[in-house]
């Protein structure tokens, strides 16, 4: 019996020591991983900032919104006026919003394609 209790002992001494190890390894893991992703995301907002820096500006004047589209002032004037095209007012003068606008893509025709099939 003795050495039943001694040998329970040292089975509760050894699970206390894996135990133990296995949360310092773990701790130190999340530490390197931290570290690891502050400096990634430190690198990944650089990016995006430089990025950033070579967009153009999100509200233009229309006669610039017309230059960017290669399209005419007149047409830029008509989807304004029509509210096709996105805008908002800064001070008095009316700015496109260029954040706003898209083209028609390919999966927005195959998808107005398949609605007029089914129609």
């Amino acid at each position: 019996m003795v050495g039943d209790r001694e040998g329970n002992e040292v089975v509760l001494a050894a699970e206390l020591v894996v135990s133990a190890l296995d949360d310092a390894i773990e701790a130190a893991c999340a530490r390197a991983l931290a570290k690891h992703r502050d400096a990634r995301l430190d690198e990944l907002l650089e990016r995006l900032e430089r990025i950033e820096a070579r967009l153009p500006p999100l509200l233009v004047r229309p006669t610039e919104a017309a230059r960017m589209l290669d399209v005419s002032l007149a047409t830029i004037k008509r989807g304004l006026k029509s509210g096709a095209i996105p805008s908002t007012l800064v001070g008095s003068q009316r700015r496109v919003d260029v954040a706003k606008l898209h083209g028609v893509g390919a999966e927005e025709i195959a998808a107005l394609a398949a609605g007029l099939r089914a129609a």
